[in-house]
C-alpha cells in the first residue's frame, strides 16, 4: 500500500504542470552550468593564454626597434668614455693595460715582466707617473691610443667589412685577422683580435658613464 502510495504522489505531481516546470527548469540550469564548466571556462583559457603571447610577441617586437645598431654601438664606444682593460699577449711576452678614459685624456698603468709604469695621456702626449711625479715620457710603448689598442683604428679595419653576426657577438675575419666583437645590453663590451701567434683582448667598462678622471 505504502509503494502505492508513493507512486500516486509521484504521479500527481508529474501531472502538476507547475511541478514539471520546476523539475524542467532545474535540469536547465544543470545543464547550463555543464556547458559554462566544460566549454566556456576553457576558451577563456585559451583566449587568455592567447593574449598574452600577442603580448609578449609585441614587446619583444618592441625591443628589437630598440635594439641598438652596430653602427650606433661603434659610435657610443669612439666617445672614448669608459673603464679599460687591455690584455696583448705576443711573441715579447704579456702586457696588461688597464685604466680609465675620457676624451683625449687617460689615466692608468702598463704592466709587463718589467714592472709597473703609470702613465698619463693628454692629447698627443704622454706623462709617466712615479710616486706622484709626472714627468714627460717619450717612450711611445705605452700609447694606448695606437695600434689594436686605438678603438680608431679597429673601427678603420673594420669599416665597410662584412661579419657574422650570432646573438651578441659580431665575427669578423680580414685577410689573416679575426675579430670578435661583444655586445652588453646598450653597449660594446670586448673586442678579441687574433693575428698570426698575436692576440689582443680589450675589454671595456662603465661605457659613457665616467664623469671625470
Amino acid at each position: 500500500m505504502e509503494n502505492n502510495s508513493n507512486g500516486n504522489k509521484f504521479i500527481n505531481f508529474w501531472k502538476n504542470e507547475r511541478s514539471r516546470s520546476i523539475v524542467f527548469l532545474i535540469f536547465w540550469i544543470v545543464f547550463i552550468i555543464w556547458v559554462y564548466v566544460s566549454i566556456a571556462i576553457p576558451y577563456q583559457k585559451g583566449n587568455y593564454n592567447s593574449n598574452n603571447v600577442l603580448v609578449d610577441e609585441g614587446n619583444n617586437e618592441q625591443t628589437e626597434i630598440e635594439e641598438l645598431s652596430f653602427e650606433d654601438l661603434k659610435t657610443s664606444l669612439l666617445k672614448y668614455n669608459f673603464d679599460y682593460t687591455y690584455t696583448v699577449n705576443t711573441s715579447e711576452g704579456k702586457v696588461i693595460y688597464k685604466g680609465t678614459m675620457l676624451g683625449n685624456e687617460t689615466i692608468g698603468y702598463k704592466e709587463s715582466a718589467q714592472g709597473i709604469e703609470r702613465y698619463i695621456v693628454r692629447g698627443v702626449k704622454i706623462y709617466k707617473n712615479q710616486l706622484g711625479e709626472i714627468t714627460e715620457q717619450y717612450d711611445k710603448t705605452v700609447n694606448v691610443y695606437n695600434g689594436y689598442l686605438s678603438v680608431d683604428k679597429i673601427m678603420e679595419l673594420l669599416e665597410g667589412k662584412d661579419y657574422i653576426q650570432s646573438d651578441n657577438q659580431y665575427d669578423f675575419q680580414i685577410d689573416n685577422v679575426y675579430v670578435k666583437i661583444l655586445v652588453s645590453e646598450y653597449n660594446i663590451s670586448s673586442i678579441e683580435i687574433i693575428e698570426g701567434d698575436n692576440s689582443y683582448l680589450l675589454q671595456f667598462d662603465n661605457v659613457n658613464e665616467i664623469k671625470e678622471l
